[in-house]
C-alpha cells in the first residue's frame, strides 16, 4: 500500500473537506495521464 493510501485511510473523514477535492483532481489527473498514455502508444 502506498503511503498516500495508508494516510488516508489513517486520517478517515477529515480528508473529505478540503482535502477531498483535491484528491479528487490528483485521481482524475492521474487517470487522464494514463489515457493519454495508451492513446500516444
Amino acid at each position: 500500500m502506498p503511503a498516500p493510501v495508508l494516510g488516508l485511510a489513517l486520517v478517515g473523514p477529515c480528508w473529505r473537506r478540503a482535502d477531498g477535492a483535491a484528491i479528487e483532481l490528483i485521481i482524475t489527473s492521474l487517470v487522464k495521464g494514463l489515457l493519454a498514455q495508451r492513446r500516444f502508444r
